[in-house]
């Protein structure tokens, strides 16, 4: 009987782990439906209650003739205004958008590793598949349960909040990056998460001091290509998740091994 060689067989184990999870989520989306409808009904309260429009916003002050006009029109507008917004409203709408995003991700993301302990397949899991291909395994789906998760947020962002943005490749670039940021960095904060007991309210706190250089470049980038300035962010941004999910994939085994 002949044997596959390693790299084989842990290519094999991680597409394997990879379409376990999302059969999985078809037939039991728990996952899926917890970041969307959180993202949704965040979004939807946003939209209502945080207020993007108006002084300071789209609006810069008296203009500087502002006695001739009122005295040619009673009625006519005297408020400076800015279609594409004020740095302050960029920076809030980048703000908020990242905020959803992340606090979506903490609610849904952990369950890929809740669902194999609650399922009792987790020793199983452990039995078949390297730990190194687990993680692949899982961080691949989680890569792509968050990039569905932004591929339906965003456009209703766009269509609720009415962001201006210049440099679209740039504000797509710096979405992507932060989207796989946040899953590659919380795969083994769930795994820890799981391993505890399944006590989710770790998550947020666990997480947030991993997460925050993401949150900084990514909204600070986006604020930044909302604008159309340039912003060295990007590159930072890919930096920290390269050597977070590096550096995740490392540590994975001692988390996810009995020992």
């Amino acid at each position: 009987m002949s044997v596959k060689p390693a790299r084989e067989n842990w290519w094999g184990e991680t597409w394997a782990v990879f379409l376990k999870d999302v059969r999985s989520e078809m037939r039991t989306p728990s996952a899926v439906a917890t970041i969307l409808l959180f993202g949704l009904v965040t979004l939807v309260t946003v939209s209502f209650l945080v207020r993007v429009e108006g002084q300071g916003l789209t609006e810069l002050g008296l203009i500087e003739n502002y006695v001739e006009v009122l005295q040619a029109d009673p009625n006519a507008r005297i408020l400076g205004t800015v279609p594409e917004g004020t740095p302050t409203r960029h920076a809030v709408l980048a703000g908020l958008l990242w905020i959803i995003l992340f606090f979506s991700a903490m609610a849904g993301l952990p369950r890929t590793f809740l669902k194999e302990e609650e399922m009792r397949t987790a020793p199983a899991l452990r039995l078949t598949a390297l730990p190194s291909a687990v993680f692949a395994g899982k961080l691949l789906f989680n890569v792509g349960l968050m990039l569905t998760v932004v591929s339906v947020i965003f456009p209703l962002y766009l269509f609720m909040l009415h962001p201006w943005i210049k440099n679209w490749p740039l504000f797509v670039g710096y979405l992507v990056a932060g989207s796989l940021g946040m899953a590659g960095s919380t795969t083994i904060v769930g795994a820890m998460v799981a391993r505890a007991g399944g006590r989710t309210y770790l998550m947020l706190p666990l997480a947030f001091p991993i997460l925050l250089p993401i949150l900084v470049f990514a909204i600070n980038g986006t604020a930044a290509a909302s604008r159309g300035i340039p912003g060295n962010y990007l590159i930072p941004l890919v930096s920290y998740v390269v050597a977070m999910v590096t550096l995740s994939a490392l540590l994975f085994d001692y988390v996810w091994s009995d020992r």
